[in-house]
């Protein structure tokens, strides 16, 4: 055995009283506060970072991407489309993401310009696509079929005219565009929602629409945490109050547990969970505290004194078998 070693394991478990004494429980139990005491922070940090990621990224609404699906089910924004087959298929979208947006917003107590629904009653989406004459049903109370609109989202006048003359006593709900250079006619009604902004809505969720991997890695960013997490451990090394060992063993403790976080909130994120990712981040990095109990770490080390324990007994041997003072 290396005399150096025993030397060195004298020094820091023969002592000469408990003042020379290192108390690796101690250590240990401090460490493990300071993990727990993380939480929260680390927490945060991975929740500012999808915080961030909304604020600075396209607002995709989930009903354009509902019309985009519907219309187009096999649409991939990553293969090549000509310039008319992009505005054939933002088009359609379009019409359909107009009739789901008009029906939540009246659904939601909303008024969509001058139609407003009564208490009870509810709009309802045509189920076809290819519904001739109407495009949306307003159920009264009792499920009774109120009237019927026809919801165009155009800025063609010659589009609402030849609707007109097919289907004359269904009123049209159009975009303000073609509603407005048409005012004074009381079978058209204006939505207030412009052709530019259904157009827009559409297209940021077509150029944004992405399967269930490439979402998860697009809102995977974990970068934020990381750089708190080495900026903290390296500061307590800095200053003194840590050693690189203990200060690196938090810092992978804290970086498996925030790997963990922004692991769930991009799955949320994929799933179309939206901001439920910021609560679920919560409590999956409490969960992972919690599941790392102290019971466990205590068992460690206790195993690691019974082999110190081992050690010293040998280096008492060999001390009174060489006549070592």
């Amino acid at each position: 055995m290396n005399l150096y070693y025993l030397d060195k394991l004298r020094q820091r478990y023969g002592g000469h009283g408990v003042a020379n004494t290192v108390d690796p429980l101690a250590v240990l139990l401090s460490k493990y506060r300071e993990y727990r005491a993380t939480t929260l922070l680390d927490c945060a940090a991975v929740s500012s970072q999808l915080a961030v990621e909304d604020l600075l990224g396209p607002d995709v609404d989930p009903l354009a991407l509902r019309a985009l699906h519907d219309t187009n089910p096999y649409f991939d924004p990553s293969t090549y489309h000509s310039a008319d087959e992009w505005s054939g298929i933002i088009n359609a979208a379009k019409g359909k993401y107009f009739e789901y947006l008009v029906a939540d917003r009246l659904n939601d107590g909303q008024a969509v310009g001058d139609v407003v629904l009564p208490e009870g009653y509810r709009a309802v989406v045509a189920d076809s696509m290819d519904q001739p004459g109407w495009d949306l049903r307003i159920l009264d109370a009792n499920g009774q079929v109120d009237q019927y609109l026809q919801l165009k989202a155009t800025d063609s006048t010659s589009y609402i005219h030849h609707a007109l003359e097919r289907y004359p006593e269904i009123k049209i709900l159009a975009s303000s565009e073609v509603a407005t250079s048409l005012d004074g006619n009381h079978m058209i009604l204006d939505s207030g929602i412009s052709e530019d902004q259904l157009h827009a809505a559409v297209e940021t969720a077509a150029e944004g629409k992405s399967g269930f991997i490439d979402g998860f890695w697009e809102h995977f960013h974990p970068i934020l945490p990381l750089l708190l997490i080495a900026g903290m451990q390296g500061y307590q090394v800095a200053v003194g109050k840590r050693s690189v060992q203990d200060a690196m063993e938090i810092g992978m403790a804290r970086t498996q547990r925030a790997l963990a976080m922004a692991g769930t909130g991009a799955l949320v994120k994929a799933i179309g969970g939206g901001l439920l990712a910021i609560p679920a981040v919560c409590l999956v990095g409490i969960w992972v505290t919690e599941s790392q109990t102290i019971d466990e770490l205590i068992g460690r080390l206790k195993k690691q004194n019974r082999k110190l324990f081992l050690q010293s007994r040998r280096y008492k041997d060999w001390r009174h078998n060489y006549g070592v003072l």
